[in-house]
C-alpha cells in the first residue's frame, strides 16, 4: 500500500488441521488490521493426490469437525463485515465495490475469459478449455506449433443455466432473474415457486430487486441451494480431448 497500490489483497485458508476458532480469529484480526481492502478466505479442501490428502488417509492429520468448520465460516463473515470488509462472494471480502476482484467477477458472472500458460482455463460461449498442466508437455506443444490444450467441454443450454445459477448463488448479488430469462428462457421463480418459498422461509434466500439473493446462511450451503432447483431436462457437459 505504501508503494502506491490502491488495492492490496491477502489470501488465507481456514479449517486447517489443528486450527481452533480462537487462533483463526486472531489471524483474521491481524489481517484486517493491516489495512488491506480485499481478503480471500478459502476453506481447506483435502485432495486425494496431494501430500496432505495422503496424510489424511493415513490418519496422520485430521480434518476439523463439521460443526467447527461451520463456526469458522460464520465467524469469518461476521468478523470481516464488522471490520468494514463485507463478503461479496462466499470466500471473498472487500472494503467497497471498487476493491472487488474484477478478474474473479468474470467467472462468477459467466463472462468470457482467456487463460494463457500451463493449467490455464478459458471460457467463451458454451465452450471451456484448459491447457496441459505439466510445463514440459505444454512447452512441447507450443514449440511444435500446436494448441497446448489438455481437453475441453461443450455446455448445452441447461448446463449453462445451471452454472449461471450455481455461480450466482455464491455471490451476495445473487442471480439476476431477468438475465436468466433472457439468456435461457427460464422463469426461475414461476418454475420453482415452492423451492424458493421453502428456502426463503428457512432464512437461506430472499427475492428482492429482481434478484434471488442468498443470505449468509444460504452462502454456507450455496451448492445445495443450486442443486434444489429445476431447470428442465438436459444433457451433461460433453468433455472432449483435442
Amino acid at each position: 500500500m505504501a508503494a502506491g497500490f490502491g488495492t492490496v489483497s491477502i489470501d488465507l485458508i481456514f479449517a486447517r488441521p489443528g486450527q481452533t476458532a480462537a487462533s483463526w480469529s486472531a489471524e483474521l484480526e491481524q489481517a484486517a488490521g493491516l489495512g488491506v481492502r480485499h481478503l480471500s478466505c478459502y476453506q481447506l479442501t483435502f485432495h486425494d493426490e496431494t501430500v496432505l490428502g495422503r496424510r489424511l488417509r493415513r490418519g496422520e492429520v485430521a480434518a476439523p469437525a463439521e460443526d467447527l468448520q461451520a463456526e469458522l465460516f460464520f465467524a469469518t463473515h461476521e468478523m470481516l463485515a464488522a471490520a468494514g470488509l463485507p463478503a461479496y462472494e462466499v470466500s471473498n471480502f472487500a472494503g467497497g465495490p471498487e476493491h472487488r476482484s474484477r478478474h474473479n467477477l468474470k467467472y462468477w458472472r459467466h463472462l468470457p475469459y482467456l487463460g494463457l500458460g500451463p493449467s490455464a482455463h478459458s471460457f467463451v460461449g458454451g465452450r471451456r478449455w484448459w491447457n496441459r498442466r505439466k510445463l514440459r508437455l505444454w512447452q512441447a506443444a507450443v514449440d511444435g506449433g500446436l494448441p497446448p490444450v489438455e481437453a475441453w467441454e461443450e455446455l448445452d443450454r441447461n448446463g449453462l443455466l445451471l452454472e449461471m445459477l450455481m455461480l450466482g448463488l455464491r455471490t451476495t448479488d445473487g442471480v439476476d432473474l431477468e438475465e436468466l430469462r433472457s439468456r435461457g428462457g427460464v422463469d426461475l421463480v414461476a418454475d420453482n415457486r415452492e423451492v424458493i418459498e421453502r428456502w426463503c422461509a428457512s432464512g437461506h434466500l430472499r427475492v428482492e430487486g429482481g434478484r434471488l439473493r442468498p443470505t449468509l446462511r444460504g452462502l454456507a450451503v450455496a451448492d445445495a441451494l443450486a442443486a434444489s432447483f429445476e431447470l428442465g431436462a438436459g444433457s451433461q457437459p460433453i468433455k472432449r480431448s483435442p
